[in-house]
């Protein structure tokens, strides 16, 4: 009798097989979910991210483009970390009437790697997969602008502030 009390005894302080399955399970269904949304969690940071630094860096180099610190309407961002991203900066179409003037400057980054939201889903005659990121900025013209509208006129280049020296009517002609 006294044997069959130590062996009770014994089982009774330990777990069964199944009870070790079902806590496995539970914690499985629990835990998966939270591991998937941990891991959409850190991708979506990761993207936002990267956007982030693309606007930013497309930002930066309008407006250095706009002060003329920059010379060059196309390159790359060497200097900021990402040789591998390509920029360009279309000549400004200019907008408004002859007392009000603005210029719309345009900027188009290519990126190596795809970017959600991303205006195109190829990056050139490569056909590797990529994205490129456009943005548009609105501002007053400088008197450097008027300045070279002036030269490129005077030069009998066209420009857009004064059109074309040779146009019918002009008394230069």
């Amino acid at each position: 009798m006294r044997n069959r009390r130590a062996n009770r005894h014994l089982r009774a302080s330990g777990f069964t097989l199944l009870e070790i399955v079902i806590a496995v399970t539970v914690l499985a269904v629990f835990l998966l979910p939270m591991m998937l949304i941990v891991a959409n969690a850190k991708t979506r940071a990761i993207r936002y991210t990267q956007q982030r630094e693309v606007r930013d860096l497309a930002q930066r180099k309008l407006f250095d483009r706009i002060h003329y610190y920059e010379t060059s309407d196309s390159g790359t961002f060497t200097l900021e970390g990402r040789p591998d991203w390509q920029w360009q900066i279309d000549s400004p179409e200019m907008v408004g009437g002859s007392e009000q003037v603005l210029l719309e400057y345009t900027i188009k980054v290519r990126l190596p790697q795809k970017l959600e939201g991303d205006v195109s889903a190829k990056s050139g005659d490569d056909n590797k997969e990529g994205s490129t990121y456009q943005m548009s900025l609105w501002t007053f013209p400088s008197n450097i602008w008027y300045e070279e509208q002036e030269l490129i006129y005077e030069s009998g280049g066209y420009s857009p502030l004064y059109g074309s020296r040779f146009d019918e009517g002009d008394p230069y002609r």
